[in-house]
């Protein structure tokens, strides 16, 4: 069972760090998704980021601190589907591209909270 873990991890966390760099990589795109009630959305493009790198890199390592960046990851996904997910399947125009982020969202937040409650002691 520990491999099967190990491997899960490591699958789970590998896309949050490509999700982080993209972050880095891409600010002046990804700052159209920031809702626009946010004030400075570079800021919130850059610290999602540096969130998502490092969940990706305590997970797949289950360090310390795994428990704690697994639930900011779950609550980070949990704000994304309802700012930026679910209003885009409620617009007609954005439905068909939102739809499928949102449910892989919910299931990334899914295995966040999961693996949350591996790594609390």
């Amino acid at each position: 069972m520990n491999g099967l873990i190990k491997a899960g991890r490591i699958l789970f966390g590998l896309p949050m760090l490509v999700f982080g760099m993209n972050h880095f990589m891409m600010i002046e795109g990804m700052k159209a998704m920031v809702p626009g009630w946010l004030p400075f959305p570079a800021f919130w493009v850059v610290i999602t980021g540096i969130l998502l790198v490092a969940a990706g890199i305590f997970i797949i390592g289950e360090l310390k601190g795994a428990f704690a960046l697994s639930i900011a990851l779950a609550v980070f996904l949990g704000l994304t589907l309802l700012t930026v997910h679910i209003p885009g399947v409620m617009d007609e125009a954005t439905r068909q591209a939102s739809m499928p982020n949102l449910l892989k969202d919910i299931s990334l937040m899914g295995a966040a909270l999961s693996y949350a409650g591996l790594f609390k002691k």
